[in-house]
């Protein structure tokens, strides 16, 4: 609000001096009016003073005049000795009759007291024939000669008895001048009128001194300072604002001023900046220009650049609007500034009636609003980005839908928060996949769980028969059999390895796919593992007649970390396969290093069989694939080693790949990271043949319920000097080791009444309690699982064997154990 700029001392002495113009305009008049009726008195007195002279004359003159009356012809030289009319002035005593004249009563002048001035009348005078005819006093007033001219008729009366009374017996003239009493008053009106006028000038002077001082000089002084401002010097400033509460509106005057001075020599400042801004781009926009006008090439590409920026600005809009998300910019009280299409058409508003609006306009839920405020806030306050999901009730769709919103604050060119902008995405339909998908997946876990119970208690239902079958099977060829019978038990034999290595195949894929296949870290020697791999298969070589041999680079090194165990099942795999589809020629393994990296092992087995098509090059490698569907028939296999081998392969770090042509053979390579070990940290293990059979022997407890696994580890050990107890559940397996000392327990785990984890926690429990050396415990169990390893050792078993179990593994346990324990002084006695 603009307040009027009115100075009230300004108004204060103009009033003050108003006030005394008028009052001395007033005394003014009243003296001009006192000088006036002064002046009306003055002729009043003078004309009173007439007729009282009028009368006196009237009574000396008379009785002269009746004399010439009676007279019946009167003299014509009579008339009045003038020394007569100066003893009659004399007499009257004033100052003001300049003339008298004695005239008959025809007019005809008797005597005058001055004989030498023209006569003043004529007989014919009016004055004179108003007199003889009114018979009463007559005045003339000459203003312009300052004189009262007096006609008087003069009666006989007493003076003349001869005469009528009322009988004019002449008349008398005479002159009052008042010329002196009116300059006096003249002179005195001049004086009281130049006093007045005097006192006037002082007041008025007075009065504009005042102002002079109070207002127009400091006011004047502003006009200097305003043009010293105005010309460009902006240090200026106006002493007003110093003179406090006694300055009234001149003080505030005086501090606008200088607000005004300062905010215009920030401003000049500012601006000054500005400018010397604009001159440095004008200069460069002018350095620019003269390059441009050097390269007029330069320029035009630079022009067409400009002229697809703004193009690309001009599109922005259409962008935004053509995004399939809810893009908008919301200012500090989060209030809408901006949306796209989307979001307009979400809000069912357009982008004029948006702005100022909130989320309380559009969205219906209070939780929802809540905590759309909450993180908004805390992006403004913050400056964090944010990225959440937001269950809401939009108005325009009456349902709940959940948004992916992500928020970011967006800063000025000062680095303060001014606002923040958001992109939404509309995921309803997205989590409601995820949630069959978390179904589906909870569904599937308890599939897997189910298939991985499965193919578990398949395993040891399984293995447990095969373990029979393929122990049976090896005793039975250690006998004296014709050559049909060898046959047949080895086919026998065979088959239940063959069977095994299916199962073993269906185990590991089964891992894999569950996820829980997991792959060991420790040193071994890749060379070793090509070449006792290579001497294992080359017997299955030598009965089809195939050469096979090995190769090892003298670049690889000596050790390696990684999973010799899975490295040894892939190429036992690929040399199995490579023998099973050669009849004739060779089966080499190699192992190098990548020509191309260095880093990198590359394994190689390379045949002369019946090769693969091209096109079944890449399907080889799929879950129960082979190049066709004769192979299956006449090869057997269950189509899974390869897919196995490149699973563990991939698991590693590696690949592997087979170049083959038909009819020629076939090589399958694979790599695998070079992970350098320390060689102090592994040694090479000794051969089995090396190791020398410790011929102590042990007291074996063997824990088992099925009574064909009874009867294969008692056929096992009949050649042997171990000493075998055997009972059929674990609660007999804790009574037993209770009461006697073995050197050896082997637990099945699987058991009626307590099984063998259960049992062997038991007399762990008691071996603790009595404090006996913890005697060894072999877990026996059909299960290939890694997780049973790992459950095994939690019970506190030292050994865990799968089944079935050959008899070679089982008497190289043994001697394990044997050359473990302490030589034994003496050879136990059996009866």
């Amino acid at each position: 609000m603009i307040k009027p700029f009115v100075i009230k001392r300004s108004v204060s002495m103009t009033l003050s001096l108003s006030t005394s113009f008028l009052l001395l305009v007033v005394f003014l008049v009243a003296e001009v009016n006192d000088a006036i009726q002064e002046r009306r008195q003055l002729f009043v007195e003078i004309e009173q003073d007439g007729r009282h002279l009028a009368t006196t004359l009237a009574t000396v003159t008379a009785p002269i005049l009746a004399e010439l009356a009676v007279n019946p012809e009167p003299t014509k030289d009579v008339v009045v000795a003038p020394l007569a009319l100066q003893r009659i002035l004399e007499n009257v005593r004033t100052s003001r009759v300049h003339e008298l004249i004695v005239m008959d009563r025809q007019g005809n002048t008797l005597s005058r007291s001055d004989p030498f001035n023209p006569l003043p009348i004529f007989i014919d005078s009016s004055l004179t024939r108003e007199a003889i005819d009114t018979r009463r006093l007559v005045l003339g007033n000459e203003g312009d000669a300052f004189k009262l001219r007096f006609v008087m008729p003069l009666f006989g009366g007493f003076y003349a008895s001869h005469l009528p009374q009322q009988d004019i017996s002449g008349l008398l003239y005479f002159e009052l001048h008042y010329a002196e009493d009116h300059q006096k008053a003249v002179v005195k009106i001049a004086w009281h009128l130049l006093w007045s006028l005097a006192a006037l000038v002082m007041v008025m002077w007075l009065n504009m001194s005042l102002i002079r001082r109070i207002v127009i000089t400091p006011l004047r002084d502003l006009e200097c300072q305003a043009e010293l401002l105005g010309s460009g010097n902006l240090d200026v400033r106006s002493n007003l604002a110093n003179l406090g509460n006694n300055g009234n509106e001149l003080s505030r005057l005086g501090q606008t001023f200088n607000q005004m001075a300062s905010k215009l020599q920030v401003m000049d400042g500012f601006l000054r900046r500005a400018k010397e801004q604009a001159e440095a781009e004008v200069a460069e926009r002018i350095q620019i220009q003269y390059r441009l006008q050097d390269n007029i090439t330069e320029r035009k590409e630079m022009l067409a650049s400009l002229q697809k920026e703004l193009e690309k600005n001009k599109r922005f809009t259409e962008i935004m609007d053509n995004v399939e998300a809810y893009i908008y910019i919301k200012d500090f009280q989060r209030r809408y500034i901006y949306a796209n299409r989307l979001t307009l058409d979400l809000f069912c508003c357009t982008a004029d009636t948006l702005t100022g609006k909130s989320d309380e306009d559009f969205f219906t839920s209070e939780d929802a609003l809540s905590k759309l405020k909450a993180v908004d806030q805390s992006v403004l306050d913050t400056g964090t980005p944010s990225r959440v999901e937001m269950v809401v009730v939009p108005i325009s769709k009456g349902e709940t839908r959940i948004y992916l919103e992500a928020k970011r604050p967006i800063f000025d060119e000062t680095g303060r928060i001014w606002g923040l902008s958001g992109v939404s995405t509309d995921i309803t339909e997205q989590k409601r996949i995820e949630e069959e998908l978390r179904q589906a997946k909870t569904q599937a876990e308890v599939a897997t769980k189910a298939k991985s119970e499965f193919l578990a208690a398949m395993s040891h239902e399984i293995r447990t028969p095969m373990n029979v079958v393929l122990g049976m099977s090896e005793l039975l060829l250690e006998t004296n059999l014709n050559a049909m019978q060898r046959r047949f038990a080895q086919l026998m034999h065979d088959s239940g390895k063959a069977l095994l290595g299916v199962i073993n195949d269906v185990l590991d894929f089964s891992r894999i796919e569950a996820g829980r296949f997991t792959l060991s870290e420790a040193p071994y020697s890749p060379r070793q593992v090509v070449v006792e791999t290579t001497h294992l298969m080359h017997i299955a070589a030598e009965e089809k007649g195939l050469v096979m041999e090995d190769e090892v680079s003298s670049l690889i090194p000596e050790v390696v970390l990684g999973d010799n165990g899975r490295v040894r099942q892939i190429l036992i795999n690929l040399l199995g396969n490579a023998i099973k589809f050669t009849h004739e020629g060779r089966v080499d393994a190699r192992l190098t290093i990548g020509p191309n990296e260095p880093e990198t092992l590359l394994f190689s087995v390379a045949d002369t069989g019946i090769g693969i098509d091209q096109s079944q090059l890449e399907n080889i490698f799929e879950n129960f694939k082979q190049a066709n569907g004769g192979i299956t028939r006449r090869y057997g296999g269950s189509g899974l080693g390869l897919s196995i081998s490149r699973r563990l392969i991939e698991m590693m770090g590696g690949r592997i790949w087979v170049e083959s042509q038909l009819g020629v053979g076939s090589t399958f390579f694979f790599t695998l990271p070079v992970r350098i070990a320390e060689s102090s940290v592994y040694t090479l293990a000794p051969d089995t043949e090396s190791v020398t059979t410790n011929s102590r022997s042990l007291r074996i407890l063997l824990a088992e319920d099925v009574e064909e696994n009874q009867i294969l580890f008692e056929a096992f050990l009949m050649q042997t000097p171990h000493q075998l107890i055997i009972v059929n559940d674990g609660i007999e397996a804790v009574a037993m080791v209770q009461k006697e000392r073995f050197d050896a327990v082997f637990m099945d785990v699987q058991m009626p009444h307590l099984d063998g984890y259960a049992a062997t926690r038991k007399i762990r429990d008691w071996e603790r309690a009595v404090g006996n050396e913890p005697v060894t415990v072999v877990a026996l169990s059909a299960h290939a699982m890694e997780q049973e390893i790992q459950r095994s050792r939690s019970a506190g078993c030292d050994r865990y064997l799968t089944k079935p179990i050959s008899k070679k593994l089982l008497l190289e346990v043994l001697n394990q154990i044997a050359n473990q324990l302490a030589p034994c002084p003496s050879q136990v006695q059996t009866s």
